[in-house]
Order: C-alpha cells, then sequence, then structure tokens
C-alpha cells in the first residue's frame, strides 16, 4: 500500500525540477558559448581583480542590507507569508519571527568568515 503524494510535496518536487532545468540551461548556454570548463578559475580570477578595490564598499552596502533585514525581519515576514489563510499565516509568522535569531547569527559567521578572508596574513 502506498500513500497518496500531498499536494504540497507535488509543488517542492516541482520546484527543485525547474531548479535543476535552469541550471542544465544554464551549463548548455556557458557551452554553447565556448565556455571552457577546465579554466574555469582563469575567468574567476579576472573577475576578483577588477572588484578587488571595491570588497569593502560592497561589505559595507551588503551589511547595510543585513541590518535592514534585521529591523525589518517582521515586516518581510507579514509580505513574504500574504498568500496564505489567516489561520496558517499566524502559524507560519510565529515560525518566522522565532527564526529570526539563528538566520541572523550564521549571517554573522558567513560575514566573518568573508572579512577574514580579506585579510592577508
Amino acid at each position: 500500500m502506498s500513500r497518496p503524494v500531498s499536494n504540497s510535496s507535488l509543488q517542492v518536487l516541482l520546484k527543485l525540477l525547474s531548479l535543476n532545468a535552469i541550471v542544465f540551461g544554464v551549463m548548455c548556454l556557458l557551452w554553447i558559448s565556448g565556455v571552457d570548463a577546465d579554466a574555469a578559475g582563469e575567468g574567476m580570477a579576472n573577475a576578483a581583480s577588477k572588484v578587488r578595490p571595491y570588497r569593502w564598499a560592497i561589505a559595507l552596502v551588503r551589511w547595510g542590507l543585513w541590518v535592514l533585514a534585521w529591523l525589518y525581519w517582521e515586516r518581510i515576514g507579514h509580505w513574504l507569508l500574504r498568500k496564505y489563510g489567516p489561520a496558517e499565516r499566524s502559524v507560519r509568522h510565529a515560525r518566522w519571527l522565532s527564526q529570526r535569531g539563528q538566520v541572523m547569527g550564521l549571517v554573522v559567521v558567513m560575514e566573518l568568515v568573508i572579512v577574514v578572508s580579506f585579510l592577508r596574513f
């Protein structure tokens, strides 16, 4: 006996399949345009050298966006959860609010790793 597949499981599956299709499409475009997969690091080195003078400015903008996300966390949750009914929205919103500290803590750790990578020892 097998259980019927729920609608939410199908939605997740469709989202994963569409994500795979997007990745496959991008890979096909890169292959058609002649990007050499063996020399991928060369392109990243060129991009990194062009961004290097602006990396602290980019970091400051990114930090500002994270601070805004922290300050407006509840409003962002209301906006993201607007499509759900009132009962489900209240449950999801409570969960959203409880995740604020964990998400922002992980962001701080990620940003510290990025800042340490800026420094040259």
